[in-house]
This record gives C-alpha cells, structure tokens and sequence, in this order.
C-alpha cells in the first residue's frame, strides 16, 4: 500500500477520472441525440488513458495495465463508428481486449459485431492469432475469439490452429502449452474453440480433432458448459479414420450424457443403423438428446408412441409441481418436443397434458410458449376436435405464473388466437398490428405468425421488424423471412430477404438461411438464388449451410 501510494499513482487515478468523465459525458450526448454546432480536435479520453495505460506499463504495475488498456480498448471499440477508418479501429480495439486478458468484454465484442458488422473486422482480428506460443493473459481471449468466430478464418490458419488445440488436449502439449491450458476450462474454453475452427479447418484437422477425442479419458462429463458435442456433430465423416469411428462409437454407447447422443447421432446420420437403434432406445426412456439426435424422417408411429409416453409423463409432473408451487427443472424443451411430436404422430399422439399445461395459470409462460410456438407453426396438422378445445380455453393460455428474467407483455395467446380461428380476419389483422407494435415479447410473436404463413396480407409488417432496434427481434423476422421465402415468396418477402442477405453481421442472413434449410420440400427459386449468394459469405459455417441446401 505504501508502495503504491506515491505522485505517480495519483497523477494516474485521476487521469483514468478524467478519461471515464469524458467518456460518460459523450455517452450521454449520445442518448440524448445532441448536436454539436463546434467540433474541437483532439480525442479527451483516447489520450488520457494511453498515458495512464503506458504509466502503468512502464513501472510494471501488470494489474493496473491490463485493467487500463481494456478501459482503452472497450472506448475504442465503441467510438470506432465515429472514426474515418471504423474497420480499422475495431480491428485495433478487438486486439487490445485480446492483450489485456479482458476475455468477457472481447465475447461481447465479437458477438455484437457478428450480429450488426462489420463483421470484416472480427475476421482481420482473429486471424491474427497465432498457432502456440500464446501469452497466458491473452489465452482466455484467444480461445474466445476462436469459439465465436473460427469460422471467419482462412482454411490452412484454421487447420493449423485445430490440430494444435488437438494434439495440445490429446496429450502432445509441450510444457508451456500445458500450463496455457490450466489457465481454462479444457471442456469449455479449448473444445469451444476447436467447435468454432471445424467448418473452417481441411480434413486433416478433422483426424486429428476425432484422435483427441478417441484419446480423451472416460468417463465423459456431462457439463452444460462442454462443447463437446458441438465438435462431434460438425466432423467430416469421410475425413474421420475407422479406428476414431470405433472410438466414437465406444463413446456413444458409454457416455449416457449430451456428449453420447452426438457420437450417436453423428454415426446415425451417416447411414449407422445400431446408433440409430440406440438412439430410439434412450428417447424411449426420456432422453431428450438423444430424441434431438434422431432423424424425424426415421421415426415411425410406433417408435414415436413410447417417447410420447414418457414425455406425456414429464410434462404432467411440470404441471403438478407447478400447482404445489415448486419449479421445474425439466425445461420448456420437453413441452415443445410432446406437441412436436403430437403433431408429426397423430395416430399415438397424447393432447390431454398439453391441454392441461396451456390451461394452468400457474405454469410459467416459457413452459407454455414452447408448446404453442409448435402450434403456431404448423395449425394444419392440430386435430379439429383439439383446436376446438384451444378455442374455448384461449383465456387461460394467456395467464401464466411470472418466472425469473421471463419477458413482459407476451403476446403468445393472441398468436395462438390468430393460428387456430379464434380471430379471423380484420380483427385478425388487427391483432397482428398490434402485436408488431407492441412489447419486445409481442414483436417476436408477430414475426412467428407471419412467418408461419398466418395473415399473409400483414407480411409487409416483417420490414419493420427487420429493422427493430432490438436484435432478438431483427433475429425472429428474419426466421420468419427464411420460412416464408422458401415457398413461392411475395416480391415484398423477396426484395426484404435480399436485403437481408446483404446485412454487415453474420447472424441475421445465417438465422434466414436455417429457416430456409428446415423446409423439406422443393425450395422455390428465389430460396435457391439467397443459397447461391451465402456460398460466399464471410462465414464457414453459412458457406457449409448453404452448399448443403443446393445439393439437395
């Protein structure tokens, strides 16, 4: 403290105060939409911290640097707009964070920018990222920036990197690299990385990502925060060994985690019949991984009626612990997999405990969201004598209990309205009008609607969407834009998908492009032509996406 507490220390407290002053004043000018009728040179809190962040480097305060250049970096990253060079700025900011070990910061950084663009930026810095010898205040960020964009990444950078991260976990790691690796959680930081390089990275890298899992020890822990499973389900089958195939097999039927649904399902989709049979086995007993592992296209009604069974189970239990007013841990997942599979099986579908659910007001509203988005989606497929029941509980569905960081104002009982008959109509148009102008819940919930081919005269509603301040809901029209121009497509729908495509981010014309993917049948042209132009997206992920939609 004595040591600390010198001329020197103070000079640079207060020339950090200035620069967060300063900061917070144009921030506020900003939010207030000020104009400046005077424009003085000079950039107040740039230079203050640059003082105060060399001061701290020369004297070799580390903590009081590291601290001090992500104050810089974060001011840099958030003022490049403004700048004659923003590209570049961001590119400055993005590799500052990455040196100051301020890894948190530099995930929100990528993901912005990935949402809104530049994205050129993200893929000028992280190709930056050298193979090994990484410093271990920047490893935490290094591995970020891959897990959240390796994709942006040159083939033969990528490759390098994925078979370094892999021979690093699989035991080849010198002494350095092995102390880097304890400064991360391997399960989540490391694979995340590896994750993001796949669909970026040649076949080569893929063998060696399949030996490093084939090596790893058992048994395999089934952590939320492990991406594991995001690798094994991007692996190039034909790229992967026999022996790393056995391994993987070994690893599916062990591991009864989300880690062994996808070595499952990885083997399934490529043509093996006996993880398929596992697969349907476990979904039988009420595992949800590996339900998600199982081509619907595979399952009969015979195979589906035990897993409705057990899902019918589940969900009458997140009922009852609702009325005894305890929560449960299950996950709004389970309800949108039982109506799922209602809809897709009607002949061993059971509807009763997804009455039940929608009519209680004390389950939460995502319990009931999940169910009625599936619905929505596909109201052709609803009996009549369930929709008829809808119809006469609609009030009830709307009424449920508030959950922890659940979204006000919902509109999910007028979507639910509007897609079974309830409203028709004017006043159904006018329900979708008010929806797409209302909470940030109700404009997701038009976005559903319309794309799900409800009210297709209120369409033109999806470009204001589109063009929503908030991201999630830019995100859902989207979505919707991608179900909608995947059959015969309006010119309003057309003109607003290609704008989309030709967003600076990457997530919204990746969202059009799943959607698009989704539909089974023959893709109209227009969604032929929006695949053609994603081919050459900046992503490989959207590239790998896309190709695999035109070779349907």
């Amino acid at each position: 403290m004595t040591a600390s507490d010198n001329a020197v220390s103070w000079w640079r407290s207060q020339t950090i105060s200035w620069a967060l002053t300063s900061a917070a004043r144009t921030q506020f000018d900003s939010w207030a939409e000020k104009r400046f009728l005077l424009s003085i040179g000079g950039n107040a809190e740039a230079n203050n911290l640059f003082a105060a962040e060399l001061n701290a480097d020369l004297l070799g305060d580390r903590g009081t640097w590291q601290h001090i250049s992500s104050l810089k970096a974060r001011q840099r990253v958030m003022g490049a707009a403004a700048s004659d060079d923003e590209v570049g700025e961001l590119v400055e900011g993005l590799d500052a964070l990455r040196g100051s070990g301020d890894d948190s910061s530099l995930e929100s950084a990528i993901a912005h920018l990935r949402r809104v663009g530049p994205i050129e930026a993200v893929a000028r810095s992280v190709s930056k990222i050298p193979t090994g010898e990484w410093t271990r205040t920047a490893a935490a960020g290094n591995f970020s920036a891959l897990r959240l964009a390796g994709d942006l990444m040159d083939e033969g950078a990528a490759s390098d990197l994925l078979v370094w991260i892999a021979r690093s976990v699989g035991g080849n790691a010198t002494d350095y690299d092995k102390r880097i690796l304890q400064t991360v959680l391997v399960a989540h930081s490391v694979f995340g990385a590896a994750a993001g390089l796949m669909r970026s990275a040649a076949g080569n890298a893929h063998q060696a990502t399949a030996e490093m899992i084939a090596a790893l020890p058992d048994p395999q822990l089934d952590h939320p925060a492990n991406r594991l499973p995001d690798i094994i389900w991007q692996l190039d089958f034909d790229q992967v060994a026999v022996p790393e195939r056995n391994a993987l097999s070994e690893l599916g039927r062990q591991d009864q985690g989300r880690s062994g649904a996808a070595a499952l399902g990885w083997l399934a989709a490529n043509n093996d019949t006996e993880a398929l049979g596992e697969l349907k086995r476990r979904a039988a007993s009420g595992d949800l991984p590996a339900l998600h592992g199982i081509p619907m296209a595979a399952l009969n009604h015979a195979e589906a009626g035990p897993i409705i069974e057990h899902l019918e189970d589940v969900v009458r239990e997140i009922v009852l612990s609702a009325r005894n007013g305890s929560s449960n841990l299950v996950g709004p997942d389970t309800c949108g997999a039982l109506a799922f599979l209602n809809l897709r099986f009607p002949g061993v579908a059971r509807w009763d405990p997804i009455i039940e659910l929608l009519c209680e007001p004390l389950v939460i509203e995502s319990d009931k969201r999940f169910a009625c988005s599936r619905i929505i989606e596909t109201p052709e497929r609803l009996p009549r004598a369930i929709g008829k029941r809808l119809s006469d509980n609609i009030d009830s569905i709307g009424n449920a209990a508030p959950a922890f960081r659940t979204p006000s104002g919902s509109g999910i009982d007028v979507a639910i309205s509007v897609a079974v008959g309830v409203i028709s109509g004017d006043a159904a148009d006018a329900a979708v009008a008010k929806l797409a102008s209302g909470s940030p819940q109700e404009r997701q919930d038009a976005a559903l609607l319309l794309g799900s081919g409800h009210r297709p005269n209120m369409q033109p509603a999806l470009a204001a969407l589109a063009g929503d301040a908030r991201f999630d809901i830019r995100r859902a029209a989207a979505e919707a834009v991608g179900k909608l121009v995947a059959v015969n497509p309006s010119p309003q729908i057309t003109e607003l998908a290609r704008r989309l495509v030709a967003d600076k981010g990457i997530e919204l014309p990746e969202a059009l492009l799943i959607r698009l993917a989704e539909h089974d049948q023959h893709v109209s042209d227009v969604g032929v032509e929006i695949a053609q132009q994603l081919t050459r997206s900046p992503s490989a992920r959207v590239r790998h996406l896309a190709k695999g939609l035109l070779r349907r």
